[in-house]
């Protein structure tokens, strides 16, 4: 029984974030708007939250959602979704609502664009 649950727990840890974050329940919609992205020229920069930014990570920077929340962000142009944590304050463009990281914006297929159509949802953890 004990080697059945370690072999579920390696499972889903070898399993990348985003795709596991479908596990988490998210419902409430809380924005729509367009969503930007940020990368590489910000490694290593300390976000709001107190970390160092990674353009690897699945995080965002949202004006006014708690530091830790997470949220699926989906892209309204092809209805590609992602979950991120918000560790970091932005965008700091009146006209986005939320700015992605390199590799969130890269699993809904927003990069070449730089920008994308989205709808928020928060979940719950």
């Amino acid at each position: 029984m004990q080697k059945s649950v370690a072999y579920v727990i390696a499972a889903l840890l070898l399993v990348p974030f985003s795709a596991r974050a479908n596990i988490t329940a998210c419902g409430e919609e809380v924005q729509r708007g367009v969503a930007s992205w940020y990368g590489p020229g910000f490694e290593g920069a300390m976000t709001q939250s107190g970390g160092a930014f990674n353009p690897t990570s699945y995080s965002a920077a949202h004006p006014y959602l708690p530091f830790g929340t997470m949220v699926k962000v989906v892209n309204m142009r092809n209805h590609k979704s992602v979950t991120v944590q918000v560790n970091d304050r932005g965008a700091f463009d009146k006209e986005r609502v939320i700015d992605l990281s390199q590799s969130a914006a890269q699993e809904i297929d927003m990069i070449d664009d730089g920008i994308a159509p989205v709808a928020i949802f928060k979940c719950n953890q």
